[in-house]
């Protein structure tokens, strides 16, 4: 199955950022169809040609100051879904629906009553699900102030070797993939990992325990439902990836794949995309090939 995605999303945008803006400087790296920006959360949407050109995009420009603002991308998924937590329990999925009707978007809503009530509805664009749960979070459903997370699966339409890599999760999935292709995927220096789709309880030691048997682990960051892991070598970093995915954890099975930031804490982007950019003409900086740029004045707009 082949990667369809073409569409972007573009966060923390500067005030002074035009539609025309980001068009001129996306055309710059590959052929955009449509650009809109959403000005009450300072977000963009660059819609590309074709799928290949937007993950060029996202590649080069992820991280990258535009207007004196650091911008981060992301891929603006299909079928994406928010989940919705502390509500009340007579709530009901009409209740729910109506609380969300306005936001004029809603493709399913439905409710989980098995082990713990909460809500399920879907969005046609992971952006979509993002601005609902900006405008909804915290909001009071009969006196119960509920608490909204995004879906952070990618969209079941990408193929395992072509899922994102994005700010705020920067990976490389890997599942089903064979363990040579797992091992070259990423240079031999590298030996940090993700595992995600973790439980709300989970903790560091329970982590460690099952990454351990792989390799000595060196670091460990706690996430939002995920967990980034410095391993010793990159064939332990390797073997833990492939035999991972799926593992269950709390009743959840985890996936896993090559963190594409080596050192915990620091913004550098790895060299992973052999595929897309040759490493010879990479920036020493970010090892990437440099981004367009856009200055702005009062009088004129340059790109170059």
């Amino acid at each position: 199955m082949t990667s369809t995605c073409k569409s972007l999303i573009v966060r923390n945008l500067a005030t002074n950022v035009t539609v025309d803006n980001l068009k001129s400087i996306f055309n710059l790296i590959s052929l955009v169809d449509s650009v809109q920006i959403i000005e009450d959360i300072h977000c963009g949407i660059v819609e590309f040609h074709e799928y290949r050109g937007a993950e060029q995009a996202l590649v080069t420009m992820d991280r990258r100051t535009l207007s004196d603002q650091t911008i981060t991308l992301d891929w603006n998924h299909s079928n994406a879904k928010i989940f919705i937590h502390n509500l009340n329990p007579n709530t009901t999925q009409s209740i729910l629906y109506e609380a969300f009707e306005s936001l004029d978007a809603i493709e399913t809503c439905m409710m989980n009553n098995k082990n713990s009530l909460y809500g399920i509805i879907s969005f046609p664009t992971k952006m979509h699900a993002e601005i609902a749960a900006l405008k909804m979070n915290g909001r009071s459903i009969l006196s119960s102030p509920i608490e909204i997370y995004v879906d952070e699966n990618e969209d079941n339409s990408n193929s395992a070797s072509s899922r994102r890599s994005s700010s705020n999760d920067s990976d490389v999935s890997l599942t089903s993939m064979a363990y040579e292709n797992i091992f070259a995927k990423t240079p031999l220096y590298h030996t940090t990992i993700y595992i995600k789709n973790l439980s709300e309880n989970v903790t560091k030691q329970e982590i460690k325990s099952v990454v351990q048997q792989y390799g000595e682990v060196n670091e460990i960051e706690m996430r939002k439902k995920m967990m980034i892991i410095k391993l010793d070598t990159h064939a332990n970093a390797s073997t833990a990836i492939f035999n991972l995915q799926g593992t269950m954890i709390n009743n959840k099975p985890i996936r896993s794949g090559w963190w594409t930031k080596d050192i915990i804490g620091q913004d550098i982007c790895l060299p992973l995309f052999s595929s897309i950019i040759s490493p010879t003409i990479l920036d020493t900086t970010f090892m990437r090939a440099p981004a367009p740029t856009f200055v702005y004045s009062e009088s004129i707009h340059e790109y170059y």
